[in-house]
């Protein structure tokens, strides 16, 4: 309907209820963000157990609603105490209770499905506000790639999440792959993810964690076994020394300006750990934590207005760079392959 057509008070869809309805029921159904986009095996699991509990309900409501038809509508007069009885019985005690014990029984067979899953890597997962660090772990313990923001698995192998916090409690949730699980000051809880397809999905801090914390997104791509291993030996590289005299100019900036201080940039000074490690930096689909896509201008922007963009965020402005400087600053980022 035409804005101009539109009246307050009126609902501004032809057949309101009805459409209603349906946008609410189809609002999260798909998209990279959902939990019935079903990617892995302890989120299909969980679509399962909806499905079934749904059609639970569904069906005792049928029921019920035919009972009160029955009593209401086709039998309109005064049932004796018995029929009332056995109203109240099968509808109030008989049908509940079938329908919460379907649900209990498909709930622990689909609990025992995960037990003993034997996880081929460790992943150290640490929260922060309001970004991720992604460390991956050898069979010692030792780290042998470090990301941010955005990781990568492969597809029908599982990976156990060690999941801490650096500060206060965050919550790591990728609605494609599981369910959610909070990462607590002091405490490691850990998490296994076994894709079973590939493709990429986006995930988010599920517990309020400050002035941002709607920001504080992530990215998991899932990939072929081949494609994981180069892009995990990838990661592990130091990074490529810059190719442009703008990269040139922009490596200066970067590490005259402090920026080594936080971050780091493997194959350089910088070797900072209180801040993302960038030394990937333009191998990841965006930036800020899944806030902008990664893109020069948008590098730009982000290093020019950072606290308005994300209020509460730890990094300074550098809004003491002239013009050319971030824009070489960010052409020495955007380049970091």
């Amino acid at each position: 309907m035409a804005e101009k057509d539109w009246q307050p008070g009126e609902c501004p869809l032809p057949g309101c209820l009805p459409a209603t309805f349906w946008l609410l029921f189809l609002s999260g159904c798909a998209g990279e963000q959902s939990t019935y986009t079903a990617a892995g095996v302890e989120a299909a699991s969980t679509l399962t157990l909806y499905y079934w509990l749904f059609a639970c309900v569904i069906v005792v409501w049928l029921l019920l609603a035919g009972i009160f038809v029955y009593a209401t509508r086709v039998r309109p007069k005064i049932h004796s105490e018995k029929g009332a009885s056995i109203f109240v019985i099968v509808g109030g005690i008989v049908l509940p209770t079938l329908a919460l014990t379907v649900i209990a029984i498909v709930g622990i067979i689909l609990m025992t499905q995960h037990r003993g899953q034997e996880a081929v890597r460790d992943i150290r997962v640490t929260g922060e506000q309001y970004w991720w660090r992604f460390e991956y772990l050898d069979h010692e313990g030792k780290v042998i790639a470090e990301t941010a923001n955005e990781f990568a698995l492969p597809v029908a192998e599982a990976s156990r999440m060690h999941l801490i916090t650096a500060d206060v409690i965050h919550s790591f949730w990728v609605p494609a792959l599981a369910g959610k699980v909070d990462m607590i000051p002091g405490r490691i809880n850990e998490l296994v993810l076994e894709p079973i397809r590939t493709g990429r999905y986006r995930g988010q801090c599920a517990e309020f964690c400050g002035a941002s914390h709607a920001l504080m997104g992530l990215v998991a791509k899932v990939k072929n076994s081949e494609d994981f291993q180069r892009w995990l030996s990838a990661q592990a590289d130091d990074a490529r020394p810059p190719a442009t005299p703008l990269s040139v100019r922009g490596q200066q900036v970067f590490l005259q300006s402090g920026c080594g201080a936080c971050h780091a940039v493997r194959g350089t000074p910088a070797n900072g750990r209180l801040g993302p490690d960038l030394t990937h930096l333009a191998s990841r689909d965006r930036i800020a934590a899944a806030t902008f896509a990664n893109d020069q201008d948008k590098i730009r922007r982000w290093l020019a207005h950072t606290g308005q963009i994300k209020p509460g965020v730890q990094m300074p402005t550098f809004d003491m760079l002239s013009d050319t400087e971030l824009a070489a600053l960010a052409a020495y980022l955007g380049d970091l392959q």
